[in-house]
């Protein structure tokens, strides 16, 4: 939601158990806090974590749902099918499933907006300590041509994440777009009060 120029960012990872001895992190205070879901073991949940985006999607009249194609091609055919383009819901509250390959062509842009929002103090997260720590860990290269994008730090030696940042820089450039090509017509929607949600 935008509040004097400000984007709010909702956020609420998943991670294995495994990580808290082995990170070095916080991570059991956090998902105290309410801001982590710990699974058992070390896989990635991808039934908690369509679940938590079908919920989503009807909680904030989600329009579409950004994804990195590298890791999430068979989730996305899943919400597809069960909120997207090829379920039977009502074609006004379908989910747009976005590939978001990263890459710099796609990154750069929005990228660079996120850097300047948290400069400016733009950006609104409710005190969400794993998105204050993971902007942190973050590192930024650039290629010849001026563009950038966010790398992973090598965890075997660091222990940090920045998944959250990404998902963020995500969910902006979707909210963007949506702002620039908002119909009025269709009724209110989570884009066009300027809401950013991460999930």
């Amino acid at each position: 939601r935008e509040q004097n120029g400000r984007y709010q960012v909702l956020e609420n990872g998943e991670l294995g158990r495994e990580h808290i001895d082995k990170d070095k992190v916080p991570y059991d205070i956090w998902h105290k806090q309410g801001f982590l879901t710990l699974t058992s073991g070390n896989v990635i949940d991808y039934t908690l974590i369509r679940s938590v985006i079908e919920a989503d999607a009807k909680r904030f009249g989600l329009k579409d749902a950004a994804y990195d194609p590298w890791g999430a091609t068979q989730l996305a055919q899943e919400l597809n099918l069960s909120i997207g383009k090829e379920s039977d819901r009502d074609p006004d509250t379908q989910v747009e499933l976005y590939p978001f390959p990263q890459n710099f062509k796609m990154l750069s842009e929005p990228s660079k907006n996120f850097e300047d929002w948290i400069a400016s103090r733009k950006i609104i997260h409710d005190g969400n300590p794993i998105l204050r720590w993971m902007v942190n860990c973050v590192t930024i290269i650039s290629d010849n041509h001026g563009n950038i994008k966010p790398v992973k730090p090598d965890r075997r030696r660091h222990g940090r994440r920045i998944d959250g940042v990404v998902a963020a820089i995500m969910g902006l450039a979707r909210a963007k777009h949506h702002k620039t090509n908002m119909d009025f017509n269709q009724g209110e929607s989570v884009y066009e009060t300027d809401e950013m949600l991460v999930l």
